[in-house]
């Protein structure tokens, strides 16, 4: 028994660990966070930014974030702009965003980051 709740937990705490989040904030120094997309163990997905958000901050530990132009209300379309580097703050003007994608794997996100979405 008391393998088994050691073994669940520890798989609780990777899947924690491999989280991965666009977080958004209002104004255009990553200071006041307001909303974020979380995605846990090896989800993937996409977070489109609405029209008040000024600056985004993604994180991931094994996966990649990409940048696109634009978003149907759940999903990124339109050109990609670029891949977003952990932790960097990004003014959403700068770029054009309007969505960001997740895609698996350290190595670039694979066939999951195309050049449109």
């Amino acid at each position: 028994m008391r393998a088994t709740t050691t073994l669940l937990f520890a798989a609780s705490l990777a899947s924690t660990a491999i989280g991965a989040a666009t977080k958004m904030y209002d104004d255009e120094n990553c200071g006041n966070e307001v909303d974020k997309k979380v995605f846990n163990g090896l989800s993937t997905g996409d977070a489109p930014i609405t029209d008040n958000i000024k600056s985004i901050r993604t994180d991931a530990i094994t996966d990649t974030w990409f940048a696109y132009q634009d978003s149907d209300g759940q999903n990124c379309k339109g050109d990609l702009i670029r891949r977003l580097a952990d932790g960097e703050c990004i003014r959403v003007a700068d770029l054009g965003i309007g969505c960001t994608r997740l895609c698996g794997g350290g190595l670039g996100g694979g066939g999951c980051a195309s050049t449109t979405a």
